[in-house]
């Protein structure tokens, strides 16, 4: 009788377990340092099949982004690789701060962020400006 008791307790015990913490939603919660950094981090690894998860959803034609060809343009080319932000300034919901990549070019870089969530920021648009060439990822007119 007494093994039927224990049993029956650990399986309540893991009923209870179960249900108070495997349906409990994960949200990531990102800065917007860090979504500069985890951009810099996927670009570098040549991972541009999963750069488009740091943009928004809201950002134009977000789906476009999903092709590695719309994304591997420009100054994020990845002729030009590896890349560097430099840790961005932020005020408000915009980011800014240096960038270079592996030729020598040097310039600025300004994010355009908003929260997709509570606390999980993303890229509404990005422009990288080297000399007098500006490149903008902010998506494509549907």
């Amino acid at each position: 009788m007494k093994k039927i008791n224990i049993i029956v307790l650990l399986v309540l015990l893991c009923g209870f377990m179960f249900v108070f913490t495997s349906c409990e939603e994960e949200i990531d919660e990102v800065t917007i340092p860090e979504r500069i950094s985890e951009l810099e981090t996927d670009l570098n690894n040549g991972d541009y099949g999963s750069v488009y998860l740091n943009f928004h959803p809201d950002m134009p034609s977000y789906d476009s982004y999903k092709s590695e060809s719309v994304i591997n343009v420009g100054f994020l080319s990845d002729v030009y690789a590896p890349f560097n932000f430099g840790t961005p300034t932020v005020l408000g919901s915009s980011a800014s701060g240096t960038f270079s990549h592996s030729l020598g070019g040097t310039g600025t870089y300004t994010a355009t962020m908003k929260e997709d969530g509570s606390d999980n920021w993303k890229i509404l648009s990005l422009s990288i400006t080297i000399g007098t060439s500006t490149s903008t990822y902010a998506g494509k007119s549907k």
